[in-house]
């Protein structure tokens, strides 16, 4: 019964812990950075933004034609500061800036 005590007090901590991890997306565009309300042609504005709102995943969002130094600077950024998973998808609309 103890062992069974355990276990459950263990998973409910671990689903509390996860209850804090924090999702943000972000836009690279070819000629600016975005996440929220924040848009910017830099990556820092963009980066101090993921770091305030303390974001354990980040989801880039970039277009085919966006720079590849673009994504690099971020993500460089980004991990000279902190280590959120970071995942890459392309979009398929709004690239035409």
């Amino acid at each position: 019964m103890r062992t069974i005590q355990n276990f459950i007090g263990l998973s409910l901590l671990a689903l509390i812990g996860c209850s804090n991890s924090q999702s943000v997306e972000v836009r690279i565009l070819p000629k600016s950075y975005q996440v929220g309300s924040i848009k910017s042609e830099l990556a820092t504005p963009v980066v101090e933004e993921v770091i305030r709102v303390r974001a354990s995943n980040v989801l880039v969002l970039t277009c085919t034609n966006t720079p590849q130094a673009k994504v690099q600077q971020f993500r460089t950024e980004l991990l000279a500061k902190a280590q959120p998973k970071i995942e890459l998808s392309f979009l398929k609309d709004g690239c035409n800036e």
